[in-house]
């Protein structure tokens, strides 16, 4: 622009000799800025800054840092985003948790994203006040799921229970919001009992979703056949059972339970609500120090 400027006047001839001057330091400077610039520098004062406010740090991972993750070329954004996700997950007394939320809401919200599980989601919505975010994730991931299942890929490269469904399930419990549950789970669900059971804890049915729950569980150890979907659902069973019961002071029973799947913390908390179980405690408080 300086240089059509000057030319201008040069053409006009009615340009000052110090405009002329003016005019050419300013086009000799930009062409030196053009000449030296690296995107590195521009980085390192902006990460310097970061560390002097909090309030710009907040603003450069929202707004800045997505446009520079475009820049960042296509081959090399799997191993950067690995490094974030790694410092995403990492729980330190030092990180602020407003700083974290905005570092995972950009994080979240890259295109094209970095890989994230849905078991990170509920380990963040669990660690951060994300769960709305962690909800509205696991949605998105949900839908593509349900795309999934029907090229018979359903839950592909997900350990068993760690599907979108169950993680989001799992959150809506962890918020005490029992009939958002029950909704996952009617979308979900293989056995039409296990809506049936759910809904009866809502109703404060204990005996009666008890009673549904042990038959389903009978039923299917007898077949020994549960797949991936399946056995994320047998697990809400025996979860259900274990709420059932405490809801229901079966103390005992529980305990059974306890003591034979080796399940030290539910056999320690069974220890406190039963007589003459002082030793059996002491143990199982041994065991978890």
């Amino acid at each position: 622009e300086s240089a059509k400027l000057l030319n201008s006047y040069d053409e006009e001839g009615i340009g000052p000799a110090h405009h002329r001057k003016l005019f050419c330091q300013v086009a000799s400077c930009n062409s030196e800025i053009n000449d030296n610039f690296v995107a590195e520098n521009l980085l390192e004062s902006l990460s310097e800054l970061c560390f002097v406010s909090t309030k710009l740090a907040r603003q450069v991972w929202k707004f800045v840092f997505p446009t520079i993750w475009k820049v960042i070329p296509a081959k090399q954004q799997p191993v950067v985003g690995k490094h974030l996700r790694q410092f995403m997950l990492l729980s330190h007394p030092s990180h602020r948790t407003d700083d974290m939320v905005a570092f995972v809401e950009s994080m979240i919200s890259l295109s094209p994203p970095i890989e994230v599980k849905p078991y990170h989601l509920r380990y963040l919505a669990q660690t951060y006040p994300l769960q709305p975010l962690a909800a509205v994730t696991l949605e998105d991931m949900i839908a593509k799921e349900q795309v999934a299942s029907k090229r018979d890929l359903f839950d592909l490269d997900q350990p068993p229970g760690q599907s979108a469904t169950v993680v989001l399930a799992q959150i809506y419990d962890f918020l005490g919001e029992a009939t958002w549950k029950t909704s996952v789970w009617e979308t979900r669900c293989q056995f039409a009992d296990t809506t049936k059971a759910l809904q009866f804890m809502e109703q404060a049915k204990y005996d009666d979703a008890q009673t549904l729950l042990e038959k389903l569980i009978y039923s299917e150890k007898q077949k020994h056949t549960l797949s991936v979907r399946e056995h994320s659902e047998y697990d809400l069973w025996r979860e259900s059972w274990i709420t059932c019961c405490k809801e229901l002071n079966s103390w005992e029973s529980l305990y059974s339970h306890a003591a034979h799947q080796k399940d030290t913390v539910l056999a320690a908390e069974c220890c406190w609500k039963l007589p003459n179980t002082w030793n059996i405690m002491k143990d199982a408080v041994a065991t978890l120090e």
